[in-house]
């Protein structure tokens, strides 16, 4: 029962997902959102000795951004001290 639960809770998810995009005139599919959020990284390095944090970040695509901008997320565009 659990199982069916969480494959709902999912669909429910991307289609909600899938409507605010197309709210941006942003059409995904499914997989093109998961694609789209798949391909972006971000890594956090810790320096030792000063105790900062950096971050370098990959490029995001537009369909990355677009889907970000539809959840109302920022996200890094630059590498730097965080």
């Amino acid at each position: 029962m659990a199982h069916i639960a969480l494959c709902f809770m999912a669909f429910s998810l991307i289609r909600h997902l899938g409507h605010r995009l197309a709210g941006l005139d942003m059409r995904l599919s499914p997989r093109g959102i998961r694609d789209a959020l798949a391909h972006q990284q971000c890594l956090i390095v810790r320096d030792d000795e000063s105790g900062k944090r950096y971050v370098i970040t990959s490029t995001t695509t537009k369909e990355g951004k677009a889907v970000h901008k539809a959840m109302g997320v920022k996200i890094r565009t630059e590498s730097g001290v965080i």
